[in-house]
């Protein structure tokens, strides 16, 4: 299926990019394909660059064969081009026969064995490949499958991982990286391989986030504006006002407050009416204008309660 050659093609130049014969930037990956339904004729589709101009230029190919079939008609042997602008493909000219493909027997070539041994020699000079760093990542950082397998999708995920392990948590390095940065990238429809990712700047936002200095909330935020925008995440929270930099003394004497001010809901919470504690942590964020850590807080009332 056309959504099956792109993710192939996304495979392969993860593959390439993992063996460094690859530079996004530099080097430009084209594609030919090839659509023929219900025994009909091939048609060739040239030099598509691009995945998802692989995956149109396919689905496009099907329809336009599927309705030539379907009237009656036949498709001719051909070779298309693939018009980006009005995502179409066009003739560019007919193949009469598998010759005319290049199918050609080289008579000057002679064949090369390949042993075993060589081989194995090639596969133990190879540098590591995404199946075998997801396994690792798995095995060394504790990292659910799942999790490993999205890092080592990408080359330049993967090794912004490894580096931000050496200075934060891996999982919460490992789940921000999959879920936040990542799901940025794809919702605004982005390259990865083309969207600035300092390791620096994501380890900073990652240890302000682990030492409870910003909720997980602005740190999206601030994540947001750092893929889109390029501001670096601190600058961005001390602008924004957004680091909970509250003394433990001062969120004790908020906690204290709202306890005085609202004795209802701390006898309710005391009965073990759990909702009440949302409440109680909410109006503790309200006294301290939003400066303390939420966890923190609730942390903070839950050993209150049972203190007395």
């Amino acid at each position: 299926s056309p959504q099956e050659a792109r993710e192939f093609m996304d495979k392969l130049l993860n593959q390439l990019n993992f063996l460094n014969v690859f530079v996004h930037g530099e080097d430009v990956l084209k594609a030919d394909s090839n659509v023929s339904l219900k025994g009909s004729e091939r048609v060739e589709v040239k030099n598509v660059s691009g995945f998802r101009n692989i995956e149109k230029a396919l689905s496009y190919e099907i329809e336009r064969q599927t309705k030539l079939l379907e009237s009656g008609e036949k498709v001719k042997r051909e070779t298309r081009g693939f018009n980006e602008d009005n995502q179409t493909t066009t003739a560019l000219r007919s193949k009469e026969t598998e010759e005319d493909y290049g199918y050609i027997f080289e008579p000057d070539l002679t064949p090369y064995t390949i042993s075993k041994k060589h081989l194995d020699e090639i596969k133990k000079s190879l540098p590591e490949m995404p199946r075998e760093k997801s396994k690792r990542f798995q095995k060394q950082f504790g990292l659910k499958e799942y999790d490993a397998k999205v890092l080592c999708n990408s080359k330049k995920l993967s090794d912004l991982f490894e580096s931000l392990t050496q200075t934060v948590s891996p999982k919460i390095a490992a789940v921000f990286l999959t879920r936040e940065i990542l799901g940025i990238i794809n919702y605004n429809k982005l390259d990865l391989n083309e969207t600035a990712l300092e390791e620096q700047e994501v380890s900073t936002l990652l240890q302000l986030l682990e030492k409870g200095k910003v909720s997980e909330k602005n740190a999206k935020q601030a994540a947001i504006e750092y893929v889109l925008h390029q501001t670096p995440p601190k600058q961005f929270l001390e602008k924004q006002n957004l680091l909970l930099d509250l003394k433990e003394s001062d969120i004790d004497r908020a906690i204290e407050t709202v306890f005085k001010e609202n004795p209802k809901p701390v006898a309710d919470l005391k009965g073990g009416k759990k909702q009440s504690l949302n409440f109680l942590v909410g109006m503790v964020m309200k006294k301290t204008k939003g400066k303390a850590n939420p966890r923190s807080i609730q942390k903070k009332i839950e050993k209150k309660v049972k203190r007395k």
